[in-house]
Protein backbone atom coordinates (compact mmCIF):
# COMPACT_ATOMS: atom_id res chain seq x y z
CA UNK A 1 0.00 0.00 0.00
CA UNK A 2 1.58 3.52 -1.02
CA UNK A 3 0.89 6.65 1.42
CA UNK A 4 0.97 10.17 0.20
CA UNK A 5 2.03 11.76 2.87
CA UNK A 6 2.84 10.80 6.72
CA UNK A 7 -0.50 12.22 7.81
CA UNK A 8 -2.04 9.55 5.16
CA UNK A 9 -0.42 6.83 6.49
CA UNK A 10 -1.77 8.23 10.23
CA UNK A 11 -5.61 8.14 9.02
CA UNK A 12 -4.47 4.47 8.04
CA UNK A 13 -2.40 3.35 11.45
CA UNK A 14 -3.63 5.10 13.72
CA UNK A 15 -1.89 4.07 17.02
CA UNK A 16 1.66 3.76 17.59
CA UNK A 17 1.44 -0.06 17.59
CA UNK A 18 -0.28 0.32 14.59
CA UNK A 19 2.76 2.27 12.87
CA UNK A 20 5.61 0.45 13.99
CA UNK A 21 4.56 -2.99 12.96
CA UNK A 22 3.52 -1.28 9.65
CA UNK A 23 6.86 0.17 9.52
CA UNK A 24 8.76 -2.83 10.34
CA UNK A 25 6.78 -5.29 8.13
CA UNK A 26 7.70 -2.75 5.26
CA UNK A 27 11.46 -2.50 6.02
CA UNK A 28 11.60 -6.55 6.51
CA UNK A 29 11.26 -6.44 2.77
CA UNK A 30 14.00 -3.94 2.24
CA UNK A 31 16.68 -4.82 4.38
CA UNK A 32 18.86 -2.47 2.79
CA UNK A 33 16.80 0.44 3.65
CA UNK A 34 18.71 3.01 6.29
CA UNK A 35 16.68 4.24 8.87
CA UNK A 36 18.18 7.77 10.09
CA UNK A 37 16.54 8.36 14.25
CA UNK A 38 18.15 12.10 14.76
CA UNK A 39 17.14 11.96 18.08
CA UNK A 40 16.74 8.75 19.80
CA UNK A 41 16.49 9.82 23.20
CA UNK A 42 12.62 9.22 23.96
CA UNK A 43 13.26 5.01 24.01
CA UNK A 44 11.39 3.82 26.31
CA UNK A 45 11.14 0.14 27.83
CA UNK A 46 7.75 0.55 25.68
CA UNK A 47 8.82 1.53 23.08
CA UNK A 48 12.04 -0.53 23.01
CA UNK A 49 10.55 -3.94 21.33
CA UNK A 50 9.75 -2.31 18.24
CA UNK A 51 12.79 -0.44 18.23
CA UNK A 52 14.73 -3.47 18.10
CA UNK A 53 12.58 -4.94 15.77
CA UNK A 54 13.17 -2.03 13.44
CA UNK A 55 16.85 -2.75 14.11
CA UNK A 56 16.49 -6.53 13.26
CA UNK A 57 14.85 -5.35 9.97
CA UNK A 58 16.85 -2.67 8.34
CA UNK A 59 20.05 -0.66 9.41
CA UNK A 60 19.22 2.16 12.11
CA UNK A 61 21.81 4.67 12.59
CA UNK A 62 20.02 6.81 15.52
CA UNK A 63 21.44 10.04 17.31
CA UNK A 64 21.45 10.65 20.80
CA UNK A 65 23.39 12.80 24.21
CA UNK A 66 25.94 10.21 25.71
CA UNK A 67 23.72 10.93 29.00
CA UNK A 68 20.63 9.22 27.60
CA UNK A 69 22.61 6.11 27.18
CA UNK A 70 22.09 5.29 30.94
CA UNK A 71 18.45 5.71 30.79
CA UNK A 72 16.95 2.67 32.85
CA UNK A 73 15.43 -0.29 30.59
CA UNK A 74 17.70 0.36 27.69
CA UNK A 75 20.59 -1.20 27.76
CA UNK A 76 20.17 -4.10 25.79
CA UNK A 77 19.00 -1.89 22.98
CA UNK A 78 21.60 -0.01 22.55
CA UNK A 79 23.83 -3.13 23.04
CA UNK A 80 22.71 -3.62 19.13
CA UNK A 81 24.56 -0.43 18.20
CA UNK A 82 27.91 -0.05 17.52
CA UNK A 83 29.07 3.34 19.21
CA UNK A 84 30.32 6.49 17.18
CA UNK A 85 31.30 9.12 19.43
CA UNK A 86 31.18 12.70 16.78
CA UNK A 87 33.09 15.76 18.00
CA UNK A 88 31.29 19.06 18.05
CA UNK A 89 30.10 20.57 14.53
CA UNK A 90 32.87 23.52 13.74
CA UNK A 91 31.83 27.14 13.44
CA UNK A 92 30.25 26.70 9.71
CA UNK A 93 28.66 23.84 9.59
CA UNK A 94 26.77 24.88 13.03
CA UNK A 95 25.97 28.02 10.96
CA UNK A 96 24.42 26.10 8.01
CA UNK A 97 22.75 23.47 10.45
CA UNK A 98 20.87 26.45 12.90
CA UNK A 99 19.94 28.04 9.02
CA UNK A 100 18.23 24.89 8.34
CA UNK A 101 16.44 24.52 11.70
CA UNK A 102 15.01 28.06 11.71
CA UNK A 103 14.09 27.80 8.07
CA UNK A 104 12.51 24.16 9.28
CA UNK A 105 10.56 25.85 12.60
CA UNK A 106 9.87 29.01 10.54
CA UNK A 107 11.66 31.15 13.53
CA UNK A 108 11.36 35.23 13.22
CA UNK A 109 13.48 36.99 15.81
CA UNK A 110 13.67 40.57 17.04
CA UNK A 111 17.61 40.45 15.88
CA UNK A 112 18.21 37.64 13.29
CA UNK A 113 21.71 38.40 13.55
CA UNK A 114 21.93 38.33 17.70
CA UNK A 115 19.74 35.52 17.36
CA UNK A 116 21.85 33.38 15.37
CA UNK A 117 24.94 34.08 17.31
CA UNK A 118 23.45 33.22 20.72
CA UNK A 119 22.02 30.02 20.00
CA UNK A 120 25.59 29.04 18.25
CA UNK A 121 26.96 30.04 21.38
CA UNK A 122 25.22 28.26 23.69
CA UNK A 123 24.65 25.24 21.73
CA UNK A 124 28.59 24.82 21.49
CA UNK A 125 28.66 22.78 18.09
CA UNK A 126 26.08 20.51 19.62
CA UNK A 127 23.63 19.29 16.93
CA UNK A 128 20.92 17.97 19.72
CA UNK A 129 21.73 21.65 21.51
CA UNK A 130 20.68 23.67 18.14
CA UNK A 131 17.69 21.62 17.54
CA UNK A 132 16.47 21.94 20.85
CA UNK A 133 17.26 25.60 21.25
CA UNK A 134 15.24 26.62 17.90
CA UNK A 135 12.86 24.21 18.54
CA UNK A 136 11.25 25.41 21.34
CA UNK A 137 10.95 28.81 19.70
CA UNK A 138 8.97 27.31 17.13
CA UNK A 139 5.28 29.17 16.88
CA UNK A 140 6.16 31.61 18.24
CA UNK A 141 5.15 35.25 16.53
CA UNK A 142 8.69 37.27 17.36
CA UNK A 143 11.54 35.42 19.46
CA UNK A 144 13.77 38.19 21.69
CA UNK A 145 17.06 37.63 21.65
CA UNK A 146 17.48 39.06 25.20
CA UNK A 147 14.99 36.80 26.96
CA UNK A 148 17.24 33.86 25.91
CA UNK A 149 20.55 35.53 27.01
CA UNK A 150 18.22 35.76 30.70
CA UNK A 151 17.30 32.14 30.01
CA UNK A 152 20.90 31.11 29.74
CA UNK A 153 21.88 32.81 32.15
CA UNK A 154 18.99 31.44 34.41
CA UNK A 155 20.74 28.06 33.81
CA UNK A 156 24.37 28.23 34.31
CA UNK A 157 23.47 29.89 37.79
CA UNK A 158 21.06 26.63 38.17
CA UNK A 159 24.44 24.61 37.59
CA UNK A 160 26.55 26.65 39.85
CA UNK A 161 24.52 26.56 42.72
CA UNK A 162 23.82 22.99 42.40
CA UNK A 163 27.40 22.00 41.75
CA UNK A 164 28.56 23.78 44.87
CA UNK A 165 25.35 23.20 47.44
CA UNK A 166 24.80 18.92 46.85
CA UNK A 167 27.73 18.40 48.91
CA UNK A 168 26.87 20.61 51.20
CA UNK A 169 23.69 19.46 51.87
CA UNK A 170 24.77 15.64 52.00
CA UNK A 171 27.47 17.07 54.32
CA UNK A 172 24.48 18.84 56.54
CA UNK A 173 22.58 15.30 56.82
CA UNK A 174 25.73 13.27 57.59
CA UNK A 175 25.96 16.05 60.73
CA UNK A 176 22.74 15.87 61.81
CA UNK A 177 23.21 12.06 62.11
CA UNK A 178 25.97 12.50 63.75
CA UNK A 179 24.48 15.15 66.37
CA UNK A 180 21.52 12.79 67.18
CA UNK A 181 23.98 9.81 67.48
CA UNK A 182 26.35 12.15 70.46
CA UNK A 183 22.34 13.65 71.91
CA UNK A 184 21.39 9.95 72.47
CA UNK A 185 25.42 9.15 73.89
CA UNK A 186 25.09 11.88 76.36
CA UNK A 187 21.17 11.66 77.07
CA UNK A 188 20.83 15.25 75.70
CA UNK A 189 16.31 15.18 75.11
CA UNK A 190 16.82 18.92 73.87
CA UNK A 191 19.24 18.02 71.41
CA UNK A 192 17.95 14.77 70.05
CA UNK A 193 14.96 16.46 70.00
CA UNK A 194 16.16 19.69 67.65
CA UNK A 195 18.52 17.96 65.50
CA UNK A 196 16.00 15.06 64.74
CA UNK A 197 13.20 18.19 64.14
CA UNK A 198 16.15 19.37 61.46
CA UNK A 199 16.71 15.63 60.03
CA UNK A 200 13.01 15.43 59.51
CA UNK A 201 12.88 18.99 57.78
CA UNK A 202 15.42 18.32 55.24
CA UNK A 203 14.30 14.82 54.29
CA UNK A 204 10.75 16.58 53.69
CA UNK A 205 12.42 19.52 51.72
CA UNK A 206 14.35 17.54 49.76
CA UNK A 207 12.57 17.01 46.54
CA UNK A 208 11.96 20.45 46.42
CA UNK A 209 15.55 21.37 46.37
CA UNK A 210 16.40 18.69 44.25
CA UNK A 211 14.13 20.58 41.71
CA UNK A 212 14.87 24.02 42.60
CA UNK A 213 18.59 22.89 41.83
CA UNK A 214 18.08 20.57 39.50
CA UNK A 215 21.34 21.45 36.33
CA UNK A 216 21.04 21.68 32.98
CA UNK A 217 22.26 18.65 32.13
CA UNK A 218 19.75 16.41 33.57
Amino acid sequence: MKYEDWKSFGKVHRTNDEKAKQLVSVFAKHPETILIIDDNSTVTAGNRPWLEQLVDSCIVIAGIEPKHLLKAGTKRYWKRFVELLIEPLDSKSSAALLEDLIAQYEITADDSEAYRKRVLALAQGSPYELQRLTKQHSGKTVVRVSAIAKEAESLVDRDVKYVALAPLLLLFLVLLAGGRYLARARSDTDALVISGFAMVTLIILSPWIRRSLKPRSS
